[in-house]
């Protein structure tokens, strides 16, 4: 009976190949397309015969035709060849891929091969998780309600960000003045190759990102923080915005933070985060990236106000928009919170940053409108509030008074050869590398001598003379 019905076809090798394009061009996304065409020879047949079509309609499921001209770029972004001397990006390079990619959105091609599909689909999936993510904490706002926000926008925010990463992220360790004129050249560039790009709206986007994104991978730094003896010694400060070491983290790019923010252990953080492989104690930090080229990303030169502008000035003092959107939901709600706003000030104001929280230039017009937004002036204390401002700062003082008692501590582990995971309720998981010799077998000492008495060295003065009385009793 076994072997009759092992002898049988499978329903599916009766279907027609029709029917087997139709079941292949409706799998969700293209890494599944490839692993169901290797399944069976029926399925990679029929693919064989119509790759371009199905793969097409694969792609277009699983990225929107509104994405894919910024995944192709976060793409070609990332073969770049950055330099390694004193110029910070081969300029040429870069020129010649911002004229292709971003002051003339490109064309999608009309169809796709498996291949192509599979590279530009690679980064994806950690956008999807992380578009879920970023809904998930605007809409636990208490000013968010009804629908989501646009995923597609939310998901080219993303992209942007991950190609800015793959532009800028060769830059030099440059010396921490900000009136370096190296540091200014270097914003500059940013400023004219990068920003200029994007319309405010569009910035102010990516400053939404960029914040996110620090607020999802702060926990397992501060895990860090909190517990590593080599960071305790240190001195390693918690995560926040404007910290070099996390701008340094962000330099890994979406795939690596989507990768940290799903690691919920100590050990999968530490593996992630440590640098130890490099030889460096703390972490690398850096002061060029994102945060400062946000706040330059404005035009310092000229104080003109939006509200002053007339709609001949809009064309000539505003970007257009890289992205055609038709919602005009994003624009209206930046000049909504901006008008009292000198030009030097449209984007990533630290004042705006309670709004940038629940990605206030995400939402569609008519979401916007429903939460009764645009019936009232933008004003600080409207969107922040000033008694939970103030237990924030002093939530924050308590702890990093505690943080620093804890360096001192770590510091001194550190000094005597202890390293790993430490805390002030358990020292037992710190462990002593060099002291593994000293706990090997070892001939008899001499009578009277310090080792028959102690295996370590006396930890303070008390201690000291206690073991020379012993010695001399």
């Amino acid at each position: 009976m076994d072997e009759t019905r092992n002898s049988r076809p499978s329903p599916v090798e009766g279907l027609s190949v029709e029917l087997v394009r139709l079941v292949l061009s409706a799998i969700p996304d293209v890494a599944s397309l490839r692993a169901t065409i290797l399944s069976c020879p029926l399925f990679y047949s029929a693919f064989l015969e119509a790759e371009g079509t199905i793969t097409t309609r694969v792609l277009l499921g699983q990225i929107d035709a509104s994405v894919l001209p910024e995944a192709i770029a976060a793409l070609e972004s990332s073969r770049l060849r950055l330099d390694g001397g004193e110029e910070i990006y081969n300029e040429g390079a870069v020129r010649a891929f911002m004229d292709q990619n971003l002051r003339h959105r490109p064309m999608v091609p009309r169809s796709w091969s498996l291949l192509e599909a599979l590279r530009v689909t690679q980064l994806h999936v950690s956008v999807g998780e992380l578009v879920a993510k970023f809904i998930n904490e605007a809409t636990s706002n208490p000013r968010s309600f009804g629908p989501d926000p646009s995923v597609c926008r939310i998901e080219r925010a993303l992209y942007r960000f991950e190609i800015y990463c793959n532009i800028f992220r060769g830059s030099p360790m440059l010396p921490r003045s900000p009136i370096s004129p190296m540091r200014l050249r270097f914003y500059r560039e940013q400023q004219r190759l990068f920003f200029t790009n994007f319309a405010p709206w569009e910035n102010e986007q990516l400053g939404c990102i960029h914040e996110f994104l620090i607020r999802t991978v702060t926990p397992a730094f501060d895990d860090i923080v909190d517990h590593d003896i080599a960071w305790g010694a240190s001195n390693v400060d918690y995560g926040a915005v404007n910290s070099p070491s996390i701008q340094r983290l962000l330099f890994v790019g979406l795939r690596k933070l989507h990768q940290i923010t799903q690691a919920e252990t100590y050990e999968k953080r530490y593996g992630l985060l440590y640098q130890s492989r490099t030889g460096v104690c703390s972490p690398l930090a850096t002061e060029l990236f994102l945060y400062n080229g946000l706040l330059l990303a404005n035009e310092q030169t000229h104080i003109i106000f939006l509200k002053w502008l007339t709609p001949d000035d809009d064309v000539l003092r505003i970007n257009h928009p890289c992205f055609p959107d038709p919602d005009p939901g994003p624009a209206d709600v930046w000049r909504w919170a901006h008008q009292e706003e000198s030009w030097a000030h449209w984007v990533y104001q630290p004042s705006r940053r309670g709004l940038r929280w629940w990605g206030y230039v995400m939402w569609n017009r008519s979401r916007l409108e429903a939460i009764g937004l645009f019936r009232e002036s933008w004003n600080l204390s409207s969107y922040s509030s000033g008694a939970s401002r103030k237990e924030e700062q002093q939530y924050s003082t308590r702890r990093r008074a505690g943080l620093r008692e804890s360096w001192e501590r770590r510091e001194w582990i550190w000094k005597r050869g202890g390293r790993g995971w430490w805390s002030w309720d358990d020292e037992s998981k710190v462990v002593y590398p060099d002291m593994e010799r000293e706990r090997r077998p070892r001939p008899m000492s001499e009578p009277g001598s310090l080792s028959t008495f102690t295996s370590r060295l006396p930890e303070s003065l008390q201690e000291a003379k206690q073991i020379l009385a012993e010695m001399g009793s």
